[in-house]
């Protein structure tokens, strides 16, 4: 994504700001302002790992179902078997990244479309958690299991925990992209896989790892998200799909694969828990954010067919 590209981003941004503003003067109070921080911190982590999923060339429609059984299990094993509650996130990001791994595994070795891969696993794991709660909520007592998603660093608000990971998984992901070979693999997977393969790149092995990271980013999101309330719910996570690929094209990752910064996925969820929050604090009912997210969806392809058109 291009400079001009990012700053028409943030210029549509700040409309979106000022024009709830002016809507409702209590949308730019700071603690308005922290929960939309928080927001995006949550569901950022979920669109770094869809961002490479799409640079690859592929989807992952199974981020809702990997957070919402992290948080689950999570909550499942600390109530219920008093497990530690750093061991239980250890098991959390291996049970999110093995998830991954078969997403993987079974699109790159049975040659299936990933969107058809995906939203079945999601759709599994969705009714595996309703299984585990029966419906209901698992409350987690104790303050430790709260930390990560509320513990502020030096007591400051916007150091909270989650903005402090998101940022570290951000610089992250930014150093293997632009510094490293694996890096420019994936673009390159993305951009044309069977150019990609003549080149001597293992392209299974690349474009599959992209949904390891995923599985780990979506399962501690939903950790993260549990952590937060003390609970797990059935149902949270529900809408992370089609937030995160939305946000993903917004911010200028191809729809095609093999293009686009994860840094723009970044403004692009900004964008997408600004509208949100936004919509919310007006008192509207909650399908206009669903029609909010759905026409920005279709802008956001519609403007990368445009863009991809130019560019070949």
């Amino acid at each position: 994504m291009n400079v001009v590209n990012k700053i028409k981003l943030l210029i549509f941004l700040l409309f979106i700001i000022l024009v709830f503003s002016l809507l409702n003067p209590n949308y730019f109070s700071l603690n308005n302002l922290f929960g939309i921080l928080i927001s995006i911190s949550v569901a950022g982590l979920v669109c770094l790992g869809q961002g490479l999923c799409i640079i690859t060339g592929g989807f992952d429609f199974s981020v809702n179902g990997v957070a919402l059984v992290s948080g689950v299990v999570a909550a499942y094993l600390i109530s219920k078997f008093n497990v530690n509650v750093w061991v239980v996130l250890l098991i959390i990001l291996v049970l999110g990244t093995f998830i991954g791994f078969l997403n993987a595994l079974i699109i790159t070795k049975g040659n299936i479309n990933p969107l058809i891969i995906t939203l079945s696993m999601g759709s599994i794991l969705t009714g595996l958690s309703f299984f585990m709660t029966h419906g209901s909520y698992i409350n987690v007592k104790g303050e430790v299991f709260r930390i990560l998603g509320t513990y502020r660093l030096f007591n400051i608000k916007v150091f909270q925990i989650p903005v402090v990971i998101l940022a570290i998984m951000v610089l992250i992901l930014l150093i293997i992209l632009t510094q490293t070979s694996y890096g420019r693999f994936i673009y390159a997977v993305g951009g044309n896989k069977i150019a990609a393969k003549f080149s001597g790149i293992k392209v299974n092995l690349i474009s599959g790892s992209a949904y390891l990271w995923s599985g780990f980013l979506s399962a501690l999101a939903g950790y993260i998200t549990a952590s937060r309330i003390g609970s797990a719910q059935p149902g949270i996570g529900s809408t992370l799909a089609l937030f995160s690929v939305t946000a993903v094209i917004l911010g200028g990752i191809s729809f095609k694969g093999g293009r686009g910064s994860i840094l723009g996925a970044i403004i692009g969820i900004t964008i997408i828990q600004c509208l949100n929050i936004g919509i919310r604090s007006l008192g509207l009912a909650i399908y206009y954010q669903e029609l909010s997210i759905g026409m920005v969806l279709i802008l956001a392809v519609y403007f990368d067919s445009l863009s991809s058109r130019r560019s070949s």
